[in-house]
């Protein structure tokens, strides 16, 4: 790791905007920067901390690249904990290209993927969970996930995973003090008598697995099929949810041949839905191609559509489609808007109905809410740290499992010795999380996920 070495990258995307944003970081942040960029007022960079100071941007050879503001960051107190100036240009691709060239030309390397974080790491500005969040905050897709890794950058999942961690060393200390000065008057270590502390801290972790189901939700969302027989409207469906037209609707019936995917949030969870062609028995050879792919899509679906069209009688074919998938699925009757039959026949087989019309935009509020509860059906978030991460996911399950055999061993009546294997192997784990013990190998790994210039 070059620590202290100056790094520089674009840190906002490199297209055309408004504006571009080159940020520099290490030792000699400042020194490289003052031969690139020259306030018009003529007072130093270095003496205007956290002050925006205009200048113009040079190249190497003395040309203006651009009038630009610089503003510096000294250490410790900057996102690196080094010192760290970032040049705020006109978003043109050209201008900040340049702008970093000459910052090369003046003795910058270019940051890798996520050294700016791995810096702040390093640096102790953020734990490994916080260092995680940005990443989970830059890829979020929905509202829930981005306040959730805000939540997490703000430091309380780490907190209390570090808690859980150090009440663990703590016994395992006291066993190995008892130990190893027995003549220094050191309380006996007693494991019955540790037993209550030890299970609240396993109860701390179990609140903390409670949120998974919900984070994979938040991080990943959910696939999400929408079926039903051809013409009952389910690609006006998928038009309504997406707010534009990505499938072709038509009076004929086949018009959708093929899967069509795409992707959105409905009632704060992110769906990934695959539009399929409409079931019945009678299709075409090409069409009938399109409703065995329909078939595994629902079938391999953790959430299905079931779209029925509410201005038509049911008939015999969808009863007994009914049949086949009303037990998971949300029944959605379409066509609102028009006069609606009876469906008894269909909705009885399903737990949840909206009626909705996809043309008016009728229900679609009803329809999130049926989605939100069919989603997180029974699952109640006992805890205000959702893991989003699965690295930390897994680290915490084991860390648990690591404490169940502890508590085993105690009930057990095995020796202490025994007990404090379970508690240093739980104490490693939440120690990789939070990154108060992580190999290099495992820094890299998590921080070459990230962009350039984060």
């Amino acid at each position: 790791m070059r620590m202290g070495t100056v790094i520089a990258a674009v840190s906002t995307a490199m297209r055309t905007a408004a504006i571009g944003v080159v940020r520099v970081s290490g030792d000699d942040a400042v020194k490289v920067c003052e031969k690139v960029f020259f306030p018009l007022r003529k007072r130093a960079i270095a003496e205007t901390p956290r002050m925006a100071v205009l200048g113009d941007v040079h190249d190497d050879e003395g040309k203006v690249i651009d009038s630009a503001i610089a503003t510096y960051f000294k250490a410790p107190a900057s996102y690196t904990g080094e010192d760290m100036v970032e040049i705020s240009c006109h978003g043109g691709v050209a201008v900040i290209s340049e702008t970093l060239a000459a910052l090369f030309a003046a003795g910058a390397e270019q940051a890798e993927p996520g050294e700016f974080t791995r810096r702040a790491f390093l640096n102790g500005k953020l734990d490994l969970t916080q260092a995680e969040a940005v990443a989970d905050l830059l890829s979020a897709r929905t509202k829930q996930a981005a306040e959730n890794a805000a939540f997490q950058l703000g430091g309380s999942l780490g907190r209390e995973l570090k808690e859980v961690r150090h009440g663990i060393v703590d016994i395992a200390a006291h066993f190995y003090a008892f130990v190893d000065f027995p003549d220094e008057g050191v309380e006996d270590f007693c494991p019955e008598e540790k037993l209550p502390y030890l299970m609240e801290l396993r109860d701390r972790l179990e609140k903390l697995k409670t949120g998974f189901r919900r984070a994979e939700v938040y991080h990943d969302g959910v696939e999400c099929a929408i079926i039903g027989r051809p013409n009952v409207g389910k690609s006006s469906l998928l038009n309504a949810i997406l707010g534009y037209d990505r499938s072709i609707v038509d009076n004929e019936a086949g018009t959708t041949r093929d899967t069509v995917e795409a992707s959105a949030v409905v009632g704060g969870v992110l769906l990934n839905i695959i539009d399929t062609a409409g079931l019945r028995d009678d299709a075409g050879r090409v069409e009938s191609i399109g409703v065995e792919r329909s078939r595994t899509a629902a079938q391999k679906a953790e959430l299905v559509l079931f779209v029925v069209d509410g201005s038509e009688p049911p008939t015999d074919e969808e009863i007994e489609l009914a049949r086949e998938f009303g037990e998971n699925a949300i029944c959605v009757v379409n066509k609102a808007d028009l006069e609606q039959f009876d469906r008894n026949e269909v909705t009885d087989r399903f737990h949840r109905v909206c009626v909705i019309s996809a043309k008016t935009g009728e229900g679609m509020d009803e329809l999130g809410n049926a989605v939100s509860e069919a989603v997180f059906a029974g699952e109640t978030a006992e805890t205000e740290h959702i893991m989003t991460n699965p690295r930390q996911r897994a680290a915490v399950i084991r860390a648990a499992e690591a404490l169940d055999e502890a508590i085993a061993a105690i009930h057990a009546g095995m020796t202490a010795d025994a007990l404090c294997v379970d508690l240093e192997s739980a104490a490693e784990e939440l120690g990789a999380v939070t990154g108060e013990n992580v190999s290099d190998d495992v820094i890299s790994e998590i921080f070459s996920h990230f962009c350039v210039g984060k």
